[in-house]
């Protein structure tokens, strides 16, 4: 009996133990590294190609909510493997954060989802080559510097219903 007893514990403890552990490991489909918590996706990688990249609406039939750098910061950004030339974010993201493109030298066009509400500090410094970006009409707040070092991008038009810009 106590053997068994103590079996079912071990198996227990090390069943805990896993499920803890999962949320260390990074999880793959297609060209994306993420995470899941409460049934939504962060997307915290890009592995794909170089070129156009389109984040999906969701991954694993799961909603892509966020997209972030491994590190949660600046330090390590979601395509610092690639050279990315358009961007589409099809997913509902509600900020777009430096971790994303910064310092993407080729990056020329970016297409923002409707349902995006802040651009973040410095999310697109040193993309040298940005010459259009859509901002939707959802978007409420543009952080400092959200342009700085953006060389060839000449016009942006701010939505109507925006609170902030720069500050």
């Amino acid at each position: 009996k106590k053997v068994k007893l103590l079996l079912t514990i071990a198996v227990i403890t090390f069943s805990v133990m896993l499920c803890f552990s999962m949320s260390a490991f990074a999880l793959t489909e297609g060209d994306w590294e993420f995470k899941l918590l409460n049934n939504e996706v962060t997307i915290t990688k890009y592995i794909g190609d170089s070129g156009v990249v389109v984040v999906p609406e969701t991954i694993a039939g799961l909603p892509v909510t966020n997209i972030i750098g491994k590190s949660g910061t600046s330090g390590e950004t979601v395509f610092e493997d690639c050279e990315v030339t358009l961007l589409e974010i099809k997913a509902k993201i509600k900020e777009f954060s430096r971790a994303l493109v910064w310092k993407q030298k080729n990056l020329e066009k970016v297409i923002l989802p409707e349902g995006l509400e802040v651009i973040g500090d410095m999310a697109f410094s040193g993309c040298d080559r940005l010459k259009e970006v859509n901002i939707p009409s959802t978007v409420k707040r543009i952080d400092p510097d959200a342009f700085k070092y953006c060389s060839s991008l000449s016009t942006v038009k701010l939505p109507a219903g925006i609170e902030s810009v720069g500050g």
